[in-house]
Formats: structure tokens, C-alpha cells, sequence
């Protein structure tokens, strides 16, 4: 039997046809592959940011106009659950700073009524030792304390909060 030279090279050309279609085929399903992971990958990447407290850069992460597949529902429930969790750690840190001032405010109610009673007496026990200049320094005193306990201003000087603490520790 006799073969001629061009069954060989349309053999080798047909088996390196046969690859490069293989090859082709290999890379279009890589990348049909990425369409569907790359979605998936960026979605686990924000919620590891979340983990981490990063609500910000977990929803840079997500993509602006998600898909309309089922990984863009997916992607659009993760935007809405983290806009809701960031407002309620806010509404959460706003209710602690309310919770701490109206402590604080609670505190101060109980602890001025005893300062003002403790001054009180102070001074009605110097006025009846014939210390009237200590209690005229008293009295002055008391007047700067309750002028700043009733001032509307909140933001005060340096000199003015040392004075203050002057004055408190006069009293005691």
C-alpha cells in the first residue's frame, strides 16, 4: 500500500486544526467562566470589607448597575442590607450619645443640689464666725459657678474653665 506525502501533512494539518479549535473552544468557556465568578468574587470581597466595619469601600465594591441576571438581585439585596445596617449603627450611636447625656444630666441633677446645700452651709457658718470677707469670696465664688451652670453658651475659654475650676475649688 502506497501513501502519499499529502496524507501526512493533511493528517498533522487536521490533528493541529483539531488543537487550535480545542485551544479556541478552552478560552471562550474561561471566559463565559469569569462572567459568572467575577460577580461572585467582587460580592465575597465586600462582604469580607463588612466584616471588617468598611461599609463605605463594601459598597464601592459593588457594581453601579448590577446585572440583571440572579447575581444582580443578589448584588442589589447586599446594597440595600448594608445601606440599612450602616443607618442603624448610626440611629444606635445617636441613641448612646442621648443615653450618656441624659446620665450625665441625671448625675449633675443629683450631684448640684448637694454642692449648692454643702455651700450653703459653708457660708452661713463663716457669716455667723465673723469671716465676712471669706464668705464675701464665697459668695463670689458661688455667683461665677452658677453663672457658667446656667450660661447657654456651650463652647467656653481655657481662662475661663480655669477660673471656673478656681472658684470650685475655692468653695471646697
Amino acid at each position: 500500500m502506497r501513501t502519499s506525502t499529502a496524507e501526512p501533512a493533511a493528517r498533522g494539518a487536521l490533528l493541529l486544526g483539531g488543537c487550535a479549535i480545542l485551544v479556541l473552544f478552552g478560552w471562550v468557556m474561561l471566559r463565559m467562566a469569569r462572567l459568572v465568578t467575577r460577580p461572585v468574587h467582587t460580592l465575597s470581597e465586600a462582604v469580607k470589607s463588612v466584616e471588617g466595619g468598611d461599609f463605605d469601600t463594601a459598597r464601592a465594591m459593588l457594581p453601579a448597575v448590577p446585572s440583571a441576571d440572579e447575581i444582580g438581585t443578589l448584588t442589589r439585596d447586599v446594597d440595600t442590607m448594608l445601606g440599612q445596617i450602616d443607618t442603624l449603627i448610626h440611629e444606635n450611636y445617636e441613641k448612646q450619645l442621648l443615653l450618656q447625656d441624659t446620665r450625665y444630666k441625671m448625675l449633675q441633677a443629683q450631684i448640684n443640689p448637694h454642692f449648692l446645700y454643702n455651700t450653703l452651709s459653708t457660708l452661713s457658718w463663716l457669716v455667723r464666725a465673723g469671716k465676712n470677707e471669706e464668705a464675701g469670696r464665697l459668695i463670689i465664688n458661688l455667683g461665677d459657678m452658677l453663672r457658667a451652670a446656667f450660661s447657654p453658651k456651650q463652647n467656653t475659654t481655657a481662662a475661663a474653665d480655669v477660673q471656673l475650676v478656681r472658684s470650685y475649688i475655692d468653695i471646697q
